[in-house]
C-alpha cells in the first residue's frame, strides 16, 4: 500500500512539473470522455428504454398491417380494433386511442391544447393511475356519460397551480364542459408528451365510421406467460378471419404486434447508434494521440528509468509507476469530460427533442456517470500501457540512454500508431461527411411550393360552430387579412404539408366500379390556396368561391394521384367519392389537378392528395375545424404575427392563435432531424481530425528532437535546407497516406449498415471520399510545417556541441 502511495504521489508532482504536457493529456481526454459521457445518455433510453409503465415488456402496439399496399404501421379502423379486443386470449386488454386538439378555456385565459380520446381501458393497458382523484369507469365510454376529464400534471401544474381542490372542477374544452376526475403524474406522458387531457370517446360501437377508415391507435398487454411470437400468431388467425368475413374492406389486413418500448425509440435509434460509434472512434483516437505522447515522453525518460532500475526499483515497480501515472492523468481528463458532459448532454437534449416518446429523456444520470468513469479507468490503462511496456524494460546500454536516441522500433511505433489514427479518423469523418451531404441534399429538395414571405398559423373555431359557422370565423379571419396592406394573399388549409398529421380518404372513379380503391390524404382548404401557397395548375381550374355547400361538389386532385388513378390522362370531369363505402357519400367531380408537393417529410417524396372545398367537406368523426392559415406579404413574414393576432381577435377574442411561424421554418423543421444528426457528426469529425493532426504534429517534432543531431551532421556537409524540409513534409504526408488508405477501405463497412439515414447518396459516395481524403492530406501537411521549419533552422555547431 505504501508503494502505490508514494506512486500516486509521484504521479502528482510529475503532472504538475509538466503542466503543458499534461494540460494536452487531460484536455485530449476530456473531449473524448465528454463526447462518450454525452452520447450515453442518448443510448441509455434507446438501447434499454424504461418506459414508466408496471411490466413494460407486457405492451404492444397493435397496427394494421397490408404489404400488398406498401403499408407497414398504420392506424386501424374502430371496427377491427373491436373485433380484436373480443377474439384475442394472447391480449388480456386492449384499448384504443387518438390524438385531437381542442381549445381550453381556464381562468387566465384560452389556450390550445392536445388531448386524447381514450377508452376506458386505456390506462388499466399502460397499468397507471393517477396522482389525484380516479382514472375512467367503465360505463363512461358511453354515449351521454363521457363528461369527464383527466388532466396532465403539466396542465394542472400551469392552469390550476398544482391546486388539489382541481378534482371535482369544470373545465371547458372546445366549448364543452367536463368534470376532473384525475392527475396523471409528471412521468406519464403517453401518447405524447405534450397531452394535456384525456377524455372517454363517448362513441356508439357504430359512430367510427366505415371499416376502411384508419383513424385510432391500438395497445394492448399481453396475458402473463404470452410471448410475443404467440400473440403474433393469434392475431394473424384473427386477421385471416376478419378478412374471409369482410372481403371488401380487409383484403391483406393484419394485425401486427410491436414492443411498446420499440415504438419509443424508433425513430431515434439507428441515428443514436451511429453516433456512439462515431464517439467510440474518437475515444480511440484520443487514447492512441495520448499513447503516442506518453511513448515520445517514455523515450525521454530512458536515463531515468535506467537510474532507477540500477538501485533495485524492479520492471513491476516501474510498469506500475507508469501506469498510475496515466491513470492520473486520465482521472483528470475523466473530471473535466464528466464537466464537458454537462452543457453537451443538455445541447444533446435539445437536438433530440422529440425523437424519443412517452416521457424517454436524455439526461445525465447515474448510469451514465457510472458508465464514464468505467471508461476513464480503461481509457488511462490503454493508452498508458503500450508506453509503459515499452519504456520500463530498460534494456539500454547506459550510454545510449544517456544520449536519449530512440530505438528503430520505438520510431516504427509512434508511425504505427500515427497511421491508426488517421484511419480512424479518415472514418469518423466519412460519415460526417455522408450525413452532411445529406442534410446538403435535402435542404436543396423543392417542397413544391414557394416557401420565402410567408407566415403560417393555426386556428380551430369551436366545433359546436357547426360547419357553416367555422367557415364564418375563417372567412372573416381570411378577409380581414387580405385588406391590410402589408398583405398580399392569404388562405388556409386543414393541415398543411409537412406537419405530420394527416387526414386520409379512400376514394374510387364511378366510371370503374370494382377497381381498388385509391388512397389518398385529404386537404380541406379555403378559395385561393393554391395561388397562396404558390402551387401550380397542371390541368383543369382551381377552385373557387362559387364551390360552395349548394354548388355541384368537386375536387382538385394532385399530379401523382392522377398518373396513378387515371394514368391515361383521363382525370378531369372523374366522379370521385371520398367514402365509397358510404351510402351516404356524395360524388366529387375532378376539376382540377395540380402540382406535387413533399407531403409527410422532405426527401420522402410526393403522396397522392385530394383538394376538397371547406364547404363541402365531409368531416365525419374529426371533430375539429382547425385550418392552417398561409399569409403572403412583401415585408418580413415574421413580423406579421403581430398583425395576425390584431386581426384574429377582433373576430373572436377568445380564438387561440398558436403554431405561429415562417413558412421557411415550418421546412426547416421538416429536416431538423437529420441536420441534429450532421451537426453531432460533424463536431466529432472535427474533434478527431484536430486530434489527428496533434499526433502528427506530436511524433514528427519528437522524431526532429531526437535527429536533432544527425540533422545537424547533414547541414554541415552540405544538405540543402529544403532538402530537409521536403524529408519531414515527406514523412508527414506518408504516415497520412497511409493511414488514409486503411480508413477508407474500412469506411464502407461501417457506413453500409447507415444507408436509411442518407438521402440522395451511396455510403460509397465518391465525392465524399475525395473530399475527406484532400482534407486529411492538407491537415497532414499543414500539421509538418512547424516540426520542418525546426528542423531546416537546426544550427549544425550547437547541434554537434549537443551530442
Amino acid at each position: 500500500m505504501d508503494g502505490w502511495r508514494r506512486d500516486l504521489g509521484f504521479a502528482f508532482r510529475r503532472a504538475w512539473r509538466g503542466k503543458g504536457f499534461s494540460a494536452v493529456v487531460i484536455g485530449t481526454v476530456a473531449i473524448a470522455i465528454g463526447a462518450n459521457a454525452a452520447i450515453f445518455g442518448a443510448v441509455r433510453p434507446v438501447v434499454r428504454p424504461d418506459l414508466p409503465f408496471p411490466q413494460p415488456d407486457r405492451i404492444v402496439r397493435i397496427w394494421e398491417r397490408n404489404d400488398e399496399r406498401g403499408w407497414l404501421r398504420s392506424s386501424a379502423s374502430w371496427q377491427d380494433a373491436r373485433d380484436w379486443r373480443d377474439a384475442s386470449r394472447t391480449v388480456e386488454s386492449l384499448a384504443v386511442y387518438t390524438i385531437w386538439e381542442g381549445n381550453l378555456r381556464t381562468d387566465a385565459a384560452a389556450e390550445r391544447i392536445r388531448y386524447a380520446l381514450v377508452e376506458p381501458d386505456f390506462f388499466r393497458v399502460l397499468g397507471v393511475v393517477p396522482e389525484l382523484g380516479r382514472a375512467l369507469l367503465p360505463e363512461e365510454g358511453d354515449p351521454g356519460r363521457d363528461g369527464v376529464a383527466i388532466l396532465s400534471h403539466g396542465l394542472w401544474t400551469r392552469a390550476y397551480g398544482s391546486d388539489p381542490g382541481v378534482i371535482g372542477r369544470r373545465i371547458t374544452l372546445s366549448d364543452r364542459a367536463f368534470t376532473v376526475v384525475g392527475v396523471m403524474p409528471e412521468a406519464f406522458r403517453f401518447p405524447a408528451a405534450d397531452i394535456d387531457v384525456w377524455k372517454p370517446f363517448g362513441m356508439a360501437p357504430d359512430d367510427g365510421g366505415t371499416r376502411d377508415s384508419y383513424w385510432v391507435s391500438a395497445i394492448g398487454r399481453l396475458a402473463r406467460g404470452v410471448t410475443l411470437a404467440e400473440a403474433r400468431t393469434e392475431m394473424d388467425a384473427i386477421g385471416r378471419g376478419l378478412e374471409e368475413a369482410h372481403p371488401e374492406t380487409n383484403v391483406g389486413f393484419r394485425p401486427f404486434l410491436e414492443p411498446l418500448a420499440d415504438v419509443a425509440v424508433r425513430s431515434a435509434r439507428l441515428g443514436v447508434l451511429l453516433l456512439w460509434a462515431a464517439v467510440g472512434l474518437l475515444l480511440v483516437v484520443a487514447s492512441v494521440n495520448v499513447a503516442t505522447l506518453l511513448l515520445a515522453r517514455g523515450e525521454a525518460r530512458a536515463t531515468e528509468m535506467l537510474i532507477r532500475s540500477s538501485i533495485g526499483a524492479g520492471r513491476g515497480a516501474l510498469l506500475r509507476q507508469l501506469l498510475v501515472e496515466s491513470l492520473v492523468l486520465a482521472a483528470a481528463g475523466g473530471v473535466a469530460g464528466l464537466a464537458l458532459a454537462v452543457p453537451a448532454t443538455r445541447g444533446i437534449a435539445a437536438l433530440m427533442a422529440g425523437r424519443l416518446a412517452f416521457g424517454l429523456t436524455v439526461e445525465l444520470s447515474p448510469s451514465v456517470v457510472i458508465y464514464t468513469l468505467a471508461v476513464t479507468a480503461i481509457t488511462g490503462v490503454a493508452f498508458g500501457l503500450l508506453p509503459a511496456l515499452r519504456t520500463s524494460p530498460v534494456e539500454r546500454g547506459a550510454a545510449g540512454a544517456a544520449r536519449g536516441a530512440a530505438a528503430p522500433s520505438g520510431a516504427r511505433l509512434g508511425a504505427a500508431l500515427v497511421v491508426a489514427q488517421v484511419a480512424l479518423t479518415s472514418v469518423i469523418l466519412v460519415g460526417a461527411g455522408l450525413l452532411a451531404r445529406t442534410f446538403a441534399g435535402l435542404r436543396s429538395v423543392d417542397p413544391g411550393y414557394r416557401t420565402a414571405g410567408a407566415l403560417v398559423f393555426r386556428v380551430a373555431p369551436a366545433w359546436e360552430l357547426g360547419r357553416e359557422g367555422a367557415q364564418r370565423v375563417l372567412d372573416d379571419i381570411r378577409v380581414g387579412l387580405a385588406a391590410r396592406p402589408e398583405v398580399t394573399g392569404v388562405s388556409a388549409v386543414n393541415r398543411l404539408p409537412l406537419t405530420g398529421s394527416m387526414w386520409g380518404s379512400t376514394w374510387t372513379d364511378r366510371r370503374r366500379p370494382g377497381e381498388p380503391p385509391l388512397r389518398a390524404y385529404t386537404r380541406v382548404v379555403l378559395e385561393g390556396y393554391f395561388e397562396t401557397l404558390g402551387l401550380p395548375l397542371v390541368a383543369g381550374r382551381s377552385l373557387v368561391p362559387t364551390d360552395d355547400a349548394g354548388a355541384e361538389p368537386v375536387v382538385v386532385v394532385s399530379r401523382s394521384a392522377a398518373d396513378t388513378y387515371w394514368p391515361d390522362g383521363d382525370a378531369l370531369g372523374a366522379d370521385v367519392s371520398l367514402s365509397p363505402d358510404d351510402a351516404r357519400a356524395d360524388w366529387h367531380r375532378v376539376v382540377g389537378v395540380v402540382d406535387d408537393v413533399e407531403e409527410t417529410g422532405i426527401g420522402n417524396g410526393p403522396g397522392n392528395a385530394v383538394y376538397v372545398p371547406f364547404a363541402q367537406a365531409q368531416f365525419g368523426h374529426f371533430g375539429d375545424w382547425g385550418m392552417d392559415f398561409v399569409v403572403r406579404t412583401r415585408a418580413d413574414a415574421a413580423a406579421l404575427a403581430t398583425t395576425v393576432r390584431e386581426v384574429v381577435a377582433q373576430v373572436d377574442p377568445a380564438l387561440p392563435v398558436f403554431s405561429v411561424q415562417t413558412l421557411q421554418e415550418r421546412v426547416a423543421g421538416a429536416i431538423a432531424a437529420p441536420r441534429s444528426l450532421a451537426l453531432l457528426m460533424g463536431f466529432f469529425g472535427g474533434a478527431a481530425l484536430f486530434l489527428a493532426s496533434l499526433g502528427i504534429y506530436g511524433t514528427l517534432a519528437y522524431g526532429v528532437t531526437r535527429r536533432r543531431a544527425e540533422i545537424g551532421v547533414r547541414l554541415a556537409l552540405g544538405a540543402p535546407r529544403g532538402g530537409v524540409i521536403g524529408a519531414v513534409v515527406r514523412r508527414a504526408l506518408f504516415l497520412s497516406g497511409a493511414g488514409l488508405g486503411i480508413g477508407l477501405m474500412i469506411a464502407p463497412l461501417g457506413t453500409r449498415w447507415a444507408r436509411a439515414l442518407l438521402f440522395g447518396i451511396t455510403p460509397f459516395d465518391p465525392a465524399t471520399y475525395g473530399g475527406i481524403a484532400l482534407v486529411l492530406i492538407t491537415v497532414s501537411g499543414l500539421a509538418s510545417v512547424v516540426p520542418a521549419w525546426r528542423a531546416a533552422v537546426v544550427d549544425p555547431v550547437e547541434a554537434l556541441r549537443e551530442e
